[in-house]
C-alpha cells in the first residue's frame, strides 16, 4: 500500500475495505470497480482476483482481502496529479480576481 492510501484509510485499510464491502455489497465479481469512502476522499478500487470463483456473495461472508499494486501507471497518475494541481490554481486564480474586482467597486 502506498502512503496516500494508508494517509486516507488508516492503517487497517483492509479492515476498512472488508467493513465497506460487507456494508455496500451483495456480491463482487471479476472486474467489478468498488469506491472505498474513507472519510476525507473516496479510492476507487478494482477487483482483480477472487476466489473460489469469478463471482462470489459477499452476505455474511467473511472476507479477507488483500491489496495488488495499483494498474494505474505512474505517468497516468502524475498527469492526473498536475490536472487537478492546474485546476485549483485556476480556481484560486478565479477567486482573487473576483476578490479584486469587488475590492475595486
Amino acid at each position: 500500500l502506498d502512503d496516500n492510501f494508508v494517509a486516507l484509510c488508516g492503517h487497517d485499510a483492509k479492515g476498512t475495505l472488508e467493513r465497506n464491502l460487507s456494508a455496500s455489497r451483495a456480491t463482487l465479481s471479476l472486474g467489478d470497480s468498488v469506491m472505498l469512502h474513507t472519510g476525507a476522499a473516496q479510492v476507487e478500487l478494482f477487483v482483480v482476483e477472487l476466489r473460489p470463483a469469478d463471482e462470489v456473495c459477499v452476505i455474511e461472508t467473511e472476507l479477507e482481502v488483500d491489496f495488488a499494486a495499483s494498474v494505474i501507471n505512474e505517468e497516468e497518475q502524475k498527469a492526473a496529479a498536475e490536472a487537478a494541481a492546474k485546476a485549483a490554481a485556476e480556481a484560486e486564480a478565479a477567486a482573487a480576481a473576483a476578490a479584486a474586482a469587488a475590492a475595486a467597486q
